[in-house]
């Protein structure tokens, strides 16, 4: 193997076309905006959200637009790459009542609505129409007499219930069962050519029960109607039944759309890889392509494949159309920039709103606890930075290779997932990448813990508390394993205590949020072909000092800390009083050095502490030296990947999209058959969580 081959096989970073890709990254750097957006997986769009600024960072400018279409898809922390085949890739048909199309507020129905309800509207030539209104009852020169025989308050009644139809159809109807048609039983001439009409009309208003005739004034001015629709409503019954002929105005064209090209569109459509919406996946049936695509990208790439086969592609508003009502699809955006409660409670009617306003209070009121409380643990480690250490973390959105915007091929293949995993110092405001990917570890409690553990071996010795912030994603951040860790970790370390505190879910926005926006921003135009190249982005993301400081695998050594949790987390879901814990509601937990097997926990950060005795006094005796038995290295050799997923990077390769000192690394790649290629993380709002503990 050449020289290259083993550097690409190690990640380092060392490829003839490092060249380019350093030049790309330079030029990236001389452009890049300084204040980037917020768009990573795990921010938070929280308006009234305003985290201290370091040296180089507008925090300010992060705080997102409520109305901005980023804040309107759900999902969160979806990986990209299901193990779905293009061609077994099947999707549901929108089957709740979900109309992407919002028909009803387009305008010219918005108009015809009005007149359809007798309402004043704006014409198409933005004339004024003045509104239906009920007018004035037959003189008294009617042979009738039919103001005598109807009471005011009856006619309006009858007036109100026609506009109340608000359909063309069932008010034509109404006219024609108010009308009776009959032959002419006596005529004043006996020329046929001198006749002035065939027909005898009588008509009637229904008051309650009984049918009321009345001369055709009284029935035009208390329907509000004029004599041109009264006639054309008869021109347009169908006898014997008096039912009026559908309104054949508007709807669908008879254009018929061939169905082999119909066909083509959707096989198009079916190519891209997608993931399930892990927040409702249980609920819906709606799948997330790419965030990086949209519908305007993937027609132009459909019109570029009929080119090339010579067929005739279809309009964008029908491949709009078909993508809309054919397929349950969204283009994922992260669905923890939203507040579930918050999200409801505004969305919510008036009455709805005062049931809701105790609960919605509540947890405002803990959203504005907890980031009080993160603050001032900020305050304090800025003002005793070598007793107390205050820091947040969260594992960013998957980063994929290879990458290339100009690319679009990459779009229809499942890519090789690199993670990164993010820690804020609060204190001096350094921030570390973690990074490794997916063949050397996966994004689960192990790997996080490993990589905790590390950060907390870094520390100064005259550290003596550290107290970390997080979300409350079970499966990385609030679990046993994570938690045999910082019990291990308060025991061997010189810390004395270690605070571990939750935000609420969906108001969760940290610093290290910030890392997360910088490194995507210099990756979004700059083409990623390997993994290593990701270190090479973070380490460049931040152009003051201090810079991101970047781990890889062989400097973190992930340890198995499984086997740890099995033997000391004995007792997880009582307290020392016999009370069941719900590990969902705990907002903080507290490790000390005194106490070696017990875990304080607090559901409300105003509340007493409560004990849980995770060992038992009695029974076995668990040492410092038994516990780093159980510590075992978490992966001795490289992972597999799926056999789809190397299948898909071995096209891409011979597709050229890859250069070519780079393919070794993707042709030496392990895969194996069975392998589901890792696709979301326990998180908060999963009710599977809950059970997470008592695993």
């Amino acid at each position: 193997m050449t020289s290259r081959g083993k550097k690409i096989l190690g990640m380092v970073p060392s490829c003839s076309s490092e060249t380019s890709f350093e030049n790309n990254l330079q030029q990236i750097e001389e452009t890049i905006v300084q204040e980037p957006l917020f768009d990573s997986d795990d921010s938070v769009k929280d308006a009234d959200y305003l985290p201290d600024s370091d040296d180089s960072v507008k925090y300010t400018d992060y705080i997102p637009d409520p109305s901005s279409p980023e804040n309107s898809d759900p999902g969160h922390r979806l990986a990209m790459n299901t193990g779905t085949t293009p061609e077994e890739n099947t999707f549901p048909v929108t089957n709740d009542g979900e109309e992407i199309h919002q028909k009803n507020s387009w305008k010219k129905n918005v108009r015809k609505n009005k007149k359809n309800a007798g309402d004043p509207y704006i014409n198409s030539k933005g004339h004024h129409v003045p509104g239906r209104f009920l007018g004035e009852p037959c003189n008294n020169s009617c042979r009738i007499k039919c103001s005598t025989r109807i009471r005011q308050e009856e006619r309006t009644n009858i007036f109100i219930s026609y506009w109340n139809l608000s359909n063309i159809d069932r008010q034509r109807d109404f006219v024609n069962n108010s009308v009776e048609v009959t032959d002419c039983k006596r005529r004043t001439t006996a020329t046929p050519n001198n006749l002035r009409r065939f027909k005898s009309m009588k008509f009637y208003l229904k008051i309650k029960d009984s049918r009321i005739n009345v001369c055709r004034t009284m029935l035009l001015n208390t329907l509000g109607i004029k004599k041109g629709f009264l006639n054309f409503a008869i021109k347009k019954r169908i006898l014997p039944s008096n039912i009026t002929e559908k309104d054949k105005r508007g709807g669908y064209g008879t254009t018929k759309i061939p169905d082999a090209a119909l066909d083509f569109l959707k096989q198009h459509i079916k190519k891209f890889p997608t993931v399930a919406s892990h927040y409702c996946r249980k609920d819906s049936r709606k799948m997330y392509l790419d965030p990086k695509l949209n519908i305007k990208q993937m027609y132009r790439l459909y019109k570029e494949e009929c080119t090339k086969e010579n067929k005739e592609y279809l309009k964008e508003s029908y491949y709009r159309h078909i993508f809309r009502t054919h397929f349950s699809l969204s283009f994922h955006k992260p669905r923890k920039d939203q507040c579930p409660t918050c999200t409801s409670y505004e969305a919510a009617n008036a009455e709805s709103k005062a049931s809701m306003l105790e609960q919605y209070n509540f947890h405002i009121k803990n959203k504005e606890r907890a980031r009080n409380e993160k603050n001032l643990d900020k305050a304090e480690a800025k003002e005793t930075p070598e007793k107390i250490h205050s820091a947040n973390f969260d594992l960013q959105q998957v980063l994929y290779v290879p990458t290339d915007p100009t690319n679009p091929i990459l779009f229809y293949k499942t890519k090789l997932a690199t993670y990164n995993f993010t820690i804020f110092n609060c204190g001096n405001n350094i921030g570390k990448c973690y990074m490794w990917s997916e063949v050397e570890g996966s994004r689960g409690p192990c790997e996080i813990a490993s990589c905790l553990f590390h950060h907390l071996k870094s520390l100064p010795a005259s550290i003596e508390n550290v107290r970390l912030f997080s979300d409350t994603c079970g499966g990385q951040n609030k679990n046993q394993f994570v938690a045999a860790m910082f019990i291990y970790a308060v025991q061997v370390l010189q810390i004395n205590i270690i605070d571990q505190k939750f935000l609420v879910s969906g108001h969760s926005q940290m610093e290290c949020d910030s890392m997360h926006a910088r490194i995507e921003t210099v990756a979004k135009n700059v083409p990623v072909y390997l993994p290593h190249e990701w270190v090479s982005i973070a380490q460049r993301a931040k152009q003051n000092n201090p810079k991101y400081q970047v781990f890889q695998k062989a400097d973190i050594g992930f340890l198995d800390w499984k086997t740890l949790a099995k033997l000391i987390m004995v007792n997880r879901n009582k307290d020392a009083d016999g009370n069941v814990v719900n590990w969902h509601h705990i907002k903080w937990i507290r490790y000390e050095k005194e106490s070696p097997f017990e875990m304080k926990i607090k559901t409300d950060l105003d509340e007493d502490f409560r004990s849980i005795m995770i060992l038992p006094r009695r029974g076995r005796r668990v040492t410092v030296g038994s516990m780093e038995a159980c510590l075992k290295p978490l992966h001795t050799e490289k992972k597999p990947i799926s056999a789809l997923k190397l299948k898909h990077l071995k096209e891409i390769c011979n597709s050229g999209s890859v250069p070519e000192d780079c393919r070794l690394f993707f042709t030496n790649l392990l895969a194996e058959e069975g392998i589901q290629d890792e696709t979301v993380v326990p998180d908060v709002n999963d009710p599977e969580e809950e059970n997470f503990f008592s695993q």
